[in-house]
């Protein structure tokens, strides 16, 4: 997982984002999409930090846990990435092997900061009807 994505990187690893958008706002109109949007954009940066801190102090069943919600989270905007990176951080803190899941969180936050500049410039905005 490069730090910062190619054009045609960013847009590939964004698609399951704007089908999950899209499929949201049909849900649940446009309101309803960027209202979930809104508590995934302020609720990720704070789950991320305590999975670093989770990290930092060897605590596996916190970082577990806050895998665990990111993994959720991140599943229901379509962030595959970030799902499955979740996934794999869940599945070593389980394992109670802390090793290598420092850059798996550096993988997530990097993802995660690229995908919230492309929604705040509207790069993932639905054409879907309300």
């Amino acid at each position: 997982y490069p730090e910062h994505l190619s054009t045609s990187e960013l847009f590939d690893a964004l698609t399951p984002v704007r089908n999950a958008l899209t499929k949201l706002t049909r849900e649940l109109g446009r309101e309803g999409m960027e209202a979930i949007m809104a508590v995934f954009l302020e609720v990720t940066p704070q789950n991320i930090d305590a999975i670093q801190s989770a990290i930092e102090m060897g605590d596996a069943r916190m970082l577990a846990y806050e895998a665990h919600k990111l993994k959720g989270a991140s599943g229901v905007v379509g962030l595959v990435s970030i799902r499955e990176l979740a996934l794999k951080l869940e599945q070593c803190a389980k394992a109670q092997s802390l090793d290598g899941a420092y850059p798996l969180c550096e993988a997530i936050r990097g993802v995660y900061t690229e995908m919230a500049a492309a929604y705040e410039r509207g790069h993932l905005v639905c054409t879907a009807a309300a």
